[in-house]
């Protein structure tokens, strides 16, 4: 999980990159050094407080927009964004610092269909 799963993630996260018009040969090398850098954040900072993104921001109109993005142009990855999002809100609330109005409006927002 902990390798396979990252890597079947980066294979999806280039393909939405080349579905957003980059090419194929550069699309990787984008989003590769923030996934290097999040690494060594979870290794020198622990998962929780490695946390970064619109779910950690509490962000909702990020998820939204997201959300809409990918049912228009990848319905296929629309069930891992939702279920992972719904995970990494675990980790939003071990960190203590979100409302947790927030983190059920973001929970609400990923869950409905």
């Amino acid at each position: 999980m902990a390798c396979n799963y990252l890597v079947t993630l980066e294979h999806d996260a280039q393909r939405l990159f080349v579905k957003a018009g980059l090419p194929e040969t550069e699309a990787l090398s984008l989003f590769l050094p923030l996934v290097r850098t999040t690494l060594e954040n979870i290794g020198t900072q622990g998962t929780v407080d490695a946390l970064t993104g619109p779910l950690s921001r509490g962000d909702t109109g990020t998820v939204a927009n997201h959300l809409t993005a990918l049912a228009d142009g990848a319905p296929d990855v629309l069930p891992l964004y939702r279920i992972l999002g719904l995970r990494t809100l675990e980790l939003v609330r071990a960190r203590g610092h979100a409302d947790p109005s927030l983190i059920a409006a973001l929970a609400d927002l990923l869950q409905t269909a």
